[in-house]
């Protein structure tokens, strides 16, 4: 097994872990949790054990009705996403570098235009912008089809 891919299959194992546990905690059966999130019960029942990785919007209503940040679940669920950050100290304050790579990204209209980003796609970004540091605009644009892909599949 490829170190990739096994540290891929343990964080997917800690999200199942993190779901059932949370789920128990607030009295819930995969039952509730899959009517409450619009999907079969043996969905949340693969999701628990490690065998699926639930898009993004999936993602947001687990952590809604579960009461867990959804970044985290983000991670977990998509750790090639996690790797492109690097995480601050301060969710507060940013560093100057991260302020730079989104006001170079922002600004490169052509490079914006060639991969057709959509002002809501903007918006999205911005907000990911705030949860660590970013490098530049080729990590804003691995994000970008990360989620682009993850939504094609839902």
């Amino acid at each position: 097994m490829s170190t990739a891919f096994g540290e891929r299959l343990r964080n997917r194992e800690k999200l199942g872990e993190l779901l059932k546990r949370h789920r128990k905690l607030l009295g819930l059966k995969q039952a509730d949790v899959a009517r409450l999130a619009d999907v079969q019960p043996s969905y949340i029942a693969y999701l628990e054990k490690g065998r699926r990785r639930p898009g993004l919007a999936l993602l947001r209503r687990l952590a809604d009705i579960l009461g867990i940040k959804c970044n985290q679940l983000v991670f977990l669920a998509y750790p090639e996403i996690a790797e492109v950050f690097k995480q601050t100290s301060s969710c507060c304050s940013a560093p100057r570098g991260q302020h730079r790579a989104w006001k170079d990204f922002t600004d490169n209209k052509a490079l914006l235009a060639c991969h057709k980003v959509s002002p809501q796609e903007l918006k999205v970004l911005s907000a990911i912008n705030t949860l660590g540091e970013v490098s530049g605009s080729r990590q804003f644009l691995f994000v970008l089809k990360t989620i682009r892909c993850a939504l094609e599949d839902e």
